[in-house]
């Protein structure tokens, strides 16, 4: 009994580590972003995205309207990448 459990327990975890066989199409890869959304209630700014080739201003919500130092030096301002996905990675040492 106890070698039917250690083996079903083995065959679960490689079963829940496998990735599928699915090859990632050509615009797909493996490191791209997820969205998330905040919710507020204050009257959006406006603020031209990066690249933004219209001229068209883009809504800013009160959420992005902040910078942040960067750890090579530098600052980054969030406010700059309305209207695109980002994903933020805060890390802190310890």
């Amino acid at each position: 009994m106890r070698r039917a459990l250690t083996l079903a327990a083995a065959l679960t975890l490689l079963v829940g580590c496998a990735d599928g066989g699915a090859e990632p199409s050509a615009g797909t890869s493996p490191t791209a972003p997820t969205t998330a959304t905040v919710a507020g209630s204050a009257a959006p700014a406006t603020s031209p995205a990066p690249g933004a080739t219209d001229g068209t201003p883009v809504s800013v919500p009160d959420a992005l309207q902040f910078s942040a130092p960067l750890v090579g030096g530098g600052t980054l301002d969030m406010a700059a990448y309305a209207g695109t996905t980002v994903a933020l990675w805060f890390w802190a040492p310890t």
